[in-house]
């Protein structure tokens, strides 16, 4: 079991350099294909109650819109293309085009025959725009792929040798597992822990996560287990704490267990993940 096609989705220059690396770092495992993504949304009218925009106005508008889109979508190129030149995996570079102001959809389009999707993450995000804030949220519960999501700041050389794998029985967490197998079969080390489980009398708490690390051991996996308790933080900053202890390069879990309006107004240990994310992560729905 192999990634064939990776897609990465890039928004823009800033980003593409995190996202590419990581994708690349994945691609060269197994020489998969890989795509990179720019998608060209179209404008943005925002009215306010005293807003007027005459013809000469809106013209600009576009113009200008299409002069950023233009300047953003030759600078990925050209790193996608460096990228292209120093690889030996096969490389494909998309420019989609949409009259929608949402690059969801479009990304959909093409992520849902990619054996994985990396993106930058933008959850939580104040400098980019609320309607393209909640992207990797959108492709984690629509895409129907596993999704990789990269922070900002992240400039690691590895992705996927180091593992903090988090679990909890769930569908999501345990997709998530093996959505993440053919980077685990790889990895030198993969720790599989289950925090604050939620047990019946007389059941052996310190053995919770030994079943899905028999299973992963049965496919090659080099991987441990354990029980953490969270204490006086979330779960997910005891996850935080336990890849960071394990000197992870990627985090696996599950994503959005309960109905995402409950995670979105009560918040939720994806959301919370997401929205302090300290290294890549590997999430699935």
């Amino acid at each position: 079991m192999a990634y064939h096609t990776i897609l990465a989705y890039l928004p823009d220059a800033d980003s593409a350099g995190r996202t590419l690396k990581a994708a690349a770092a994945i691609a060269r495992q197994s020489g998969a294909h890989l795509i990179g993504l720019y998608v060209k949304t179209g404008v943005r009218i925002y009215y306010a109650g005293s807003s007027y925009y005459d013809v000469g106005m809106l013209e600009t508008m576009l113009d200008e819109h299409n002069a950023r889109h233009d300047e953003q979508s030759a600078a990925v190129k050209a790193m996608f293309d460096e990228l292209e030149r120093a690889e030996t995996f096969p490389c494909e570079w998309r420019l989609a085009d949409t009259v929608k102001t949402d690059a969801v959809p479009e990304i959909l389009n093409h992520c849902r025959s990619a054996d994985l999707v990396v993106c930058p993450n933008t959850a939580g995000d104040k400098t980019v725009d609320p309607e393209d804030a909640d992207t990797p949220v959108r492709l984690l519960m629509e895409a129907g792929r596993p999704v990789v999501v990269i922070p900002a700041g992240w400039n690691g050389d590895t992705i996927g040798k180091n593992v903090t794998v988090a679990y909890n029985a769930s569908r999501e967490a345990t997709r998530a597992v093996f959505d993440a197998l053919p980077l685990l079969k790889g990895a030198d080390n993969v720790h599989a822990v289950w925090v604050d489980p939620a047990l019946g009398e007389g059941e052996n708490q310190s053995r919770a996560a030994d079943e899905i690390a028999v299973s992963l051991a049965r496919h090659g996996v080099k991987v441990s287990a354990s029980v953490e308790t969270s204490g006086d933080n979330t779960v997910a900053r005891a996850i935080v704490a336990r890849a960071r202890d394990d000197g992870a390069d990627l985090i696996v879990m599950g994503a959005y267990g309960h109905m995402r309006l409950r995670e979105m107004i009560f918040g939720g240990v994806s959301r919370d993940l997401l929205n302090a994310l300290p290294l890549p992560v590997l999430m699935s729905h």
